[in-house]
């Protein structure tokens, strides 16, 4: 049921705050509300809701920072997932158009599913410049061709042939969004081509959060502005600049490190002085993402180091028990991997052979350890590089292939001058390769053991367990 207000019409209601009493609806019907903000800039804003802020009382997208600069604004609201619909929003147009008419410059602004409508609808609201973010092309899937829209859970047959199209667009259309992000990029490679007045501003590392990082009064004051001035320059170094000073935008790229590499983000929450004044609550879940990173990639002993960082903090005694166990589960595998013997695909053990000479691998009853004849192969440190060694008399030696795949010993007491022929330790999570000059360690079904496979499939594969 639509309902047409005039900018005085709206009683102000005792439970309103003061700051929205001094909006008022323009219209409204069973989809969409249209709200009117007065101020004393010189150019209109019109901005449109995402998901995130639908219909409450008399707020307006974006509506803190337009009160704070004093803007002229008329702010569109949804009142569902509903991306603005055509009908409606075009049945608007004629009630508000009193309101636009009296600006010459007109700035049109939303994100993702307002990002959508500040395109679509730039031409009825005879916009000057559009400024959106992350914004969607589409949702309908026949428009889309197979590519996936990202929010096809929200789309209905009443969406039909959304999609922007050029007779839609109007003026100077800014798109920001992130390239590395597949669904922005598509709705975005969709709306490049509508005109010529379309141009991007790439934020990296943004994701889908690219409206939260630019959010604000500063950003929406001097953005704005350079947009108006067609200082494209200026606008892409504020963008660029507000991206990088954002918790949000440091957010993703720390949870990214935990995933990718966990150990140096481990470092750098130990080490820099920024990453230590983060909230208590990004370092809780940083805490988790990196425990999960560790996991991921078999770091044992950082996952230890981070436990016990967590447990030095803990104010509670039941969450402290809990921690102490976890602890000590965790320093019985880094035990394990430290100080356990191989396993291969065929359930047997990989070994050093005194009477060959070579590195065998073998079932558990025909290792006999106790003669001498068999030492378990197991992982040796030469700086930075682990390389496959055995035990003798407490004592560590590096295996090192001669000729004819035999080993000769080299003491671990003595660096090696020459650290070729040395077998490499790689691991994968707790899954490990061993390699000899850039060749995979293949263990065959005779028991004997070989350094030429140039791939790796399941007879190249160890892992780790406690020594039998």
């Amino acid at each position: 049921m639509q309902q047409i207000r005039t900018p005085t019409s709206t009683a102000v209601q005792e439970n309103e705050s003061i700051a929205e009493s001094h909006t008022s609806v323009l219209y409204e019907d069973d989809e969409i509300k249209v709200l009117w903000h007065p101020g004393n800039s010189d150019f209109l804003m019109v901005t449109f809701g995402d998901l995130v802020t639908m219909v409450n009382g008399n707020r307006f997208y974006a509506d803190t920072p337009i009160r704070k600069l004093d803007l002229n604004c008329i702010g569109f609201m949804s009142k569902r997932p509903n991306w603005f619909p055509s009908k409606n929003v075009k049945a608007s147009i004629p009630v508000i158009e009193p309101t636009i008419k009296r600006f010459i410059d007109r700035v049109i602004y939303g994100g993702s599913m307002g990002g959508h409508a500040a395109i679509k609808y730039s031409k009825a609201l005879k916009a000057t410049s559009v400024l959106a973010f992350c914004p969607q092309w589409s949702l309908d899937p026949v428009e889309c061709e197979g590519n996936t829209s990202g929010y096809a859970q929200y789309f209905n047959n009443s969406m039909a042939g959304m999609g922007i199209k050029k007779d839609d667009v109007s003026g100077l259309i800014c798109v920001i969004y992130d390239p590395n992000h597949k669904i922005d990029s598509f709705h975005y490679s969709k709306i490049k081509g509508l005109a010529g007045s379309v141009f991007s501003i790439r934020a990296f590392s943004a994701g889908h959060d690219v409206t939260k990082i630019l959010a604000g009064t500063q950003q929406i004051d001097q953005m704005v502005k350079a947009l108006r001035l067609r200082k494209f320059d200026q606008l892409v170094a504020l963008a660029s600049g507000f991206r990088k000073a954002s918790p949000i935008r440091l957010s993703r790229l720390l949870h990214k490190s935990a995933a990718r590499h966990p150990q140096i983000l481990n470092k750098l929450m130990e080490l820099s002085p920024r990453l230590q004044r983060i909230h208590p609550e990004e370092k809780r879940r940083l805490n988790n993402a990196l425990i999960s990173g560790f996991d991921a990639g078999g770091f044992t002993t950082e996952s230890l180091q981070t436990v016990k960082r967590i447990s030095e903090r803990n104010p509670c005694t039941v969450r402290a028990s809990i921690l102490a166990e976890y602890q000590s589960r965790l320093a019985d595998k880094e035990t394990t991997l430290n100080n356990g013997v191989f396993n291969t695909h065929h359930k047997t053990f990989l070994v050093y052979s005194s009477i060959t000479g070579t590195l065998r691998h073998l079932a558990i009853g025909e290792i006999d350890s106790r003669c001498l004849s068999h030492f378990y192969i197991s992982r040796g440190k030469i700086f930075d590089r682990e390389v496959a060694s055995i035990q003798i008399g407490g004592k560590s030696f590096y295996c090192k292939v001669i000729a004819n795949n035999e080993i000769a010993l080299i003491s671990a007491d003595i660096l090696p001058v020459d650290l070729s022929n040395l077998i490499d330790i790689l691991q994968a999570g707790e899954k490990f390769t061993l390699m000899l000059n850039g060749k995979y360690l293949s263990t065959e079904r005779n028991g004997n053991v070989s350094y030429s496979r140039d791939q790796v499939k399941d007879w190249e594969i160890f892992s780790i367990s406690k020594k039998p």
